[in-house]
C-alpha cells in the first residue's frame, strides 16, 4: 500500500472523502490482491497492470476504469468522456455509491486483465 494514495484521500473535503474511502474499501474487499500505487497524481489499483483509479472532480469524485470500454456496464453507470479506453462513474453522495455496480466492474476488469 503506497502511503501517498491514502494521503490524496484523506486530503479531500469530507463529503469526497467519505466517498473515496467507501469506493477504497469496495475495491479491497472486491480484490484482495489488488495493489494501491500513487501514480500521475492519483490513488491507482492494480493486478499487475493498471485496474481503476480514483481522482476528485467537482464535488464529488470519478472511480475510473482504465479499460473501461470493454467493460459490460449492466448497470449504466459509466460516462464516457472523449477517452478512447477509459469509462469514469461520477459519485457526489455516499448514499450514491451503486456498490453492486463497482463489484461488478471490477470483477470484469481484473478477469480481462487476467487475460
Amino acid at each position: 500500500m503506497d502511503h501517498r494514495a491514502e494521503d490524496y484521500i484523506l486530503s479531500m473535503d469530507e463529503q469526497q472523502r467519505s466517498i473515496a474511502l467507501l469506493v477504497r474499501e469496495i475495491i479491497f474487499s472486491t480484490l484482495p490482491n489488488v495493489d494501491e500505487q500513487y501514480k500521475w497524481k492519483v490513488p491507482m489499483y492494480f493486478i499487475g497492470k493498471p485496474i481503476c483509479y480514483i481522482s476528485k472532480r467537482n464535488k464529488g469524485i470519478d472511480l475510473a476504469f482504465v479499460r473501461g470500454k470493454e467493460l459490460h456496464d449492466e448497470f449504466a453507470v459509466l460516462q464516457n468522456r472523449d477517452t478512447k479506453w477509459v469509462r469514469h462513474l461520477y459519485l457526489e453522495q455516499p448514499e450514491e455509491v451503486p456498490h453492486e455496480a463497482i463489484v461488478s466492474l471490477l470483477r470484469q476488469s481484473a478477469k480481462l486483465i487476467a487475460g
